[in-house]
């Protein structure tokens, strides 16, 4: 680990090369402290592809620093475990670092990339009886709790004109919002790629809402 009063919290990992390259040229105590640098990420995303093309372990690898992934099935997780400095550097969506801000935690933005918002949705099977957002009132709804489908949730629901308090949040990780889908032991479920993806392949879901139709994405 380095030491930083802030640690970095990037959305974009082709600029956590960068970050961590410069505390080797700009800051002699940093380099000295930089031995390891642990990036916390999902499997999603612009991360995915850095990892397979080793790309940030090139940035170091003439620094003798060693750089280890530390793969998180959602972002409060990954937010909370950069909090204490378990990881250095962590990519997630929209939603979780300000979740994770609100309840104190010390981040800093590294960088961003631009949403086309179709990657994460509100979904129900092909065969239930709920046709839109309006319909969820009432029902069960597997989401996790403080991630960027949660934020999905809560702007979708406004949108229909329901209050959160008319649904039944049934707060999962993805993969046990898998199996409750699976079993039908809630009625829709929120979540984004690869989860969603996977969902249509399986399933060919109904979908309620999309990111891009409830959320201003960039």
């Amino acid at each position: 680990m380095f030491n930083l009063t802030r640690r970095a919290f990037g959305v974009g990992l082709l600029a956590a090369a960068a970050f961590a390259a410069s505390f080797g040229t700009t800051s002699p105590a940093a380099a000295q402290d930089l031995k390891a640098f642990n990036i916390g990420y999902q499997k999603t995303g612009l991360p995915v592809i850095a990892r397979q093309q080793q790309i940030i372990e090139k940035a170091l690898a003439d620094k003798g620093v060693t750089v280890k992934w530390v793969e998180f099935t959602a972002g409060p997780p990954l937010v909370e475990a950069l909090n204490v400095g378990a990881i250095d550097v962590g990519w997630t969506g929209d939603a979780p670092p300000i979740f994770g801000q609100s309840a104190g935690a010390n981040i800093v933005y590294a960088a961003a990339l631009p949403s086309n918002g179709k990657g994460e949705a509100i979904f129900v099977k092909p065969t239930s009886p709920i046709q839109s957002l309006a319909d969820l009132k009432g029902k069960r709804i597997g989401v996790g709790k403080g991630t960027s489908a949660h934020n999905l949730v809560v702007a979708a629901l406004e949108k229909a004109g329901i209050p959160f308090d008319q649904v039944t949040p049934v707060y999962l990780s993805p993969a046990d919002a898998a199996a409750a889908f699976a079993s039908d032991q809630i009625d829709a479920w929120a979540v984004w790629d690869p989860f969603f993806a996977i969902a249509e392949t399986r399933y060919q879901p109904r979908v309620l809402a999309r990111s891009i139709d409830v959320l201003q994405v960039n």
